[in-house]
């Protein structure tokens, strides 16, 4: 059960990866590569940026706690990729959700 919904994970990772950059393609053909759409791509890698610098810091406090607390936990190489693809991924998915909703708003 764990490796089907895991398998749709990556899917969904997949999808928002590929429609992005159909989607910057169609947009780019849209508006010309305009100012309005550079402006909009501009605050949505800057959105996505956020989300990457929240994922560091995320990453550096549990390393802290890592060094300080002697927890001892083990975990399968796999799993620890499969774990940092999704959060990759997920600023895919971030940026999509970005500029659509930057595009409708402006």
């Amino acid at each position: 059960m764990i490796q089907l919904f895991l398998l749709v994970l990556i899917l969904i990772a997949l999808f928002f990866t590929l429609y992005l950059s159909h989607y910057k393609a169609s947009q780019n053909i849209k508006y010309q590569n305009d100012e309005r759409w550079k402006y909009i791509q501009l605050k949505s890698n800057q959105i996505t940026q956020k989300y990457y610098e929240f994922l560091m810091v995320a990453v550096a406090v549990l390393l802290i706690f890592n060094l300080f607390l002697p927890i001892q936990i083990h975990f399968n190489l796999a799993r620890v990729l499969l774990i940092i693809f999704l959060c990759l991924a997920l600023g895919n998915i971030v940026e999509t959700i970005a500029l659509k909703h930057l595009d409708r708003r402006n």
